[in-house]
C-alpha cells in the first residue's frame, strides 16, 4: 500500500475513534450527571458530593434568570428543601465548610449577571468566624470571580475524573454520610443516607476536637456579611442557626469559644432585616441522638419548623428570635444549660491533629 495513502486513513480512523471515545465519555457523564451541568442523574434521581461548590454553581447557573432568593449555608444547610419556600425561586447554594467569604463572591457573580436578589437567608455557623477557614474560597470555580472564564461542561465531562465520578455514581458509592435527590417538584435536596441515620450518633464523653476548633474567633468576618448585604440593599435578609446537639455546643464550651461565638450570632441578628431564629438552643431534640449520625446533620425530617418560618409561618415553627434578646440573655439561655450539661457527663474535651 502506498504510504502517502495510508497516513491519511491512519489519521482519519484515529480522528474517529478519538471522536468515539469522547463522544462516549460525553454522553455517559451526561447520563449520570454527577456535577449537575444538565438534570441530574438520569438513572436512579440520586447524585452526590463529590464536589459541592461546582455542583450547586452548577444548578444555579442553569437557573439564573428565575432565581430572586439564596439561602447560603454550609452542609448542615443542604439537608434544607429551598423548593418549599413559596412565592419564590429560592436556591440553596450551600455546600462543605461554606464561608462568607465564598457567599460574597458568588453574591457578587448574581449582580454582575444582574440577578434581581430580593430575599437573603443565611445559615449561620462558626466556620465562618474561624481563623482556621480565613483562605476559604481558593475552591470556588473560577469562573464566579473572573468574569472572562464561563463554567465548561465539555471540560469536566470529556475527562476520565468526570467518568469516575459517573462510575462512583452507578456503583452507589457516597464520599459523604449525605447525598441529594429529586423530590415531588423535580427539585434535588439534600438528604442522610439511611445507614448513617441507623447507625445513629454517639458522643463520647472524652471528646476530640480539630485545631481549627480551638481558634479564637475573628469578628472581623462581620464585615464581609455587611459588604454582601450592601450588594443587594433592598433584599430582605435573615439568619437562622440550624440544630446542633448540646455534645457539640459542649465542645465549643469547653474550648472556650461558645460564649463569644454568641456574641457573633447576637451581631447578626441586628445586621439581618428580619432578624436571626435560633434552633440550636438546648432542647429535647438537640439531645436527641437518633436524628442526627453527627450531632450537626440533622434528618430533614426534623427541620420541617425552619422551612416553617422562612415560609413565614412563625408562630407554628419554634426557634428563638435572637434579636429581641439582649446579649447578656441570650448567651445566658444557652450557657446555663450547656454547663450543668457538661458537669453532669463529665465531658472533656482534647485537641488532635486533623
Amino acid at each position: 500500500m502506498n504510504q502517502n495513502t495510508s497516513s491519511p486513513r491512519f489519521l482519519l480512523i484515529l480522528m474517529l475513534v478519538l471522536t468515539g471515545l469522547l463522544g462516549g465519555t460525553l454522553g455517559i457523564n451526561l447520563f449520570f450527571d454527577p456535577l449537575w451541568h444538565a438534570g441530574g442523574n438520569q438513572l436512579r434521581g440520586v447524585n452526590y458530593a463529590f464536589n459541592e461548590r461546582y455542583m450547586v454553581l452548577n444548578r444555579l447557573k442553569r437557573v439564573l434568570p428565575k432565581v430572586d432568593c439564596i439561602l447560603f449555608g454550609s452542609s448542615r444547610a443542604t439537608l434544607l428543601d429551598s423548593s418549599r419556600i413559596p412565592g419564590q425561586r429560592c436556591v440553596n447554594i450551600s455546600f462543605s465548610n461554606g464561608h462568607v467569604r465564598e457567599f460574597l463572591a458568588i453574591t457578587r457573580y448574581l449582580k454582575r449577571h444582574k440577578v434581581e436578589v430580593k430575599r437573603l437567608i443565611f445559615s449561620v455557623n462558626e466556620v465562618s468566624f474561624l481563623s482556621y477557614y480565613n483562605q476559604s474560597g481558593k475552591d470556588l470555580p473560577d469562573y464566579i470571580e473572573n468574569p472572562t472564564l464561563f463554567p465548561s461542561m465539555i471540560k469536566d465531562y470529556t475527562s476520565w475524573g468526570g467518568v469516575d465520578f459517573s462510575w462512583r455514581t452507578f456503583r452507589g458509592r457516597s464520599p459523604l454520610p449525605r447525598a441529594y435527590q429529586k423530590n415531588e417538584d423535580g427539585e434535588y435536596t439534600g438528604f442522610i443516607l439511611p445507614w448513617a441515620l441507623n447507625q445513629g450518633y454517639h458522643p463520647s464523653q472524652k471528646m476530640a476536637a480539630h485545631p481549627a476548633l480551638k481558634d479564637a474567633m475573628t469578628k472581623e468576618n462581620l464585615a464581609l456579611y455587611e459588604a454582601l448585604l450592601n450588594i443587594y440593599p433592598q433584599a430582605k435578609s435573615m439568619g437562622i442557626v440550624m440544630p446542633v446537639s448540646d455534645w457539640e455546643q459542649a465542645r465549643m464550651s469547653l474550648l472556650g469559644n461558645l460564649s463569644e461565638y454568641l456574641e457573633i450570632r447576637h451581631a447578626l441578628s441586628r445586621m439581618f432585616s428580619q432578624g436571626l431564629v435560633d434552633f440550636s438552643i438546648p432542647s429535647p431534640l438537640t439531645r436527641r441522638v437518633d436524628i442526627t449520625y453527627d450531632g450537626l446533620h440533622y434528618d430533614p425530617k426534623v427541620l420541617t419548623p425552619i422551612l416553617d418560618h422562612l415560609s413565614g409561618r412563625p408562630q407554628a415553627s419554634g426557634g428563638t428570635q435572637v434579636k429581641a434578646l439582649s446579649l447578656e440573655v441570650y448567651q445566658n439561655m444557652v450557657e446555663r444549660q450547656i454547663k450543668p450539661f457538661i458537669q453532669a457527663r463529665a465531658l472533656s474535651v482534647s485537641v488532635e491533629p486533623p
